[in-house]
């Protein structure tokens, strides 16, 4: 969740040459969460066990959904119009 995975290949501010503050990948991180600004460290967002199990369920669901898409047919339930 949330940063890049450094296993997927550079990132895009590396293939162009810049850098980014070293507390991107290492230290400290804020987000919003229920109208309270939160500070984390890691990819959990400091979220409560249930919210992250919940959102860990989702993104597996948004990633098996992501591998039915082509470049061909990326929308293929599209209605057009006309019909």
């Amino acid at each position: 969740m949330g940063r890049p995975d450094p296993g997927r290949g550079p990132r895009p501010d590396r293939r162009a040459g810049l850098e980014t503050f070293p507390s991107y990948d290492d230290g400290e991180a804020l987000t919003v969460y229920d109208g309270q600004v939160v500070r984390y460290a890691d990819e959990t967002f400091d979220l409560p066990l249930e919210t992250a199990m919940e959102v860990g369920r989702l993104w597996e669901r948004i990633e098996t959904l992501a591998d039915t898409v082509t470049a061909a047919a990326p929308c293929p339930h599209r209605i057009r119009a006309g019909r």
